[in-house]
């Protein structure tokens, strides 16, 4: 052995599988390994779950597409919202009997055709 027989006996019990220090690394070996093997399955779902909401390579997903969608839509219901109110206006304009007392009619087209996103010609 050494030339440090009082510390011989503590060498020989730490590498026996009785020791504690030795009984603690064992189980931190088995407690890391299942946490490794858990982070990959973790990996795993996380590498599926974007391939099924269809990932591309600029790490854009389904997910972005509908919210994208959906905003586009809700743009849209807001331009309708719009021109229904100015093409209303433009009836309920034509329709009145007492014409001359309302606003001009080309302030209610000039609404209508902002709405419609048309230019003045």
């Amino acid at each position: 052995m050494s030339d440090t027989p009082e510390t011989d006996a503590i060498v020989r019990n730490a590498a026996t599988a009785d020791h504690p220090m030795t009984r603690l690394a064992a189980t931190l070996t088995v407690k890391c390994e299942k946490l490794e093997r858990e982070r990959d399955e973790a990996r795993e779902d996380l590498h599926n779950i974007r391939i099924n909401l269809g990932e591309d390579a600029d790490g854009f997903t389904l997910l972005h597409a509908v919210c994208a969608l959906q905003n586009e839509r809700d743009e849209a219901r807001e331009r309708l919202a719009k021109i229904t109110k100015a093409a209303e206006a433009v009836i309920d304009r034509w329709e009145q009997p007492a014409w001359k007392d309302t606003e001009p009619t080309g302030t209610v087209i000039y609404r209508l055709r902002d709405a419609l996103g048309r230019e003045a010609k």
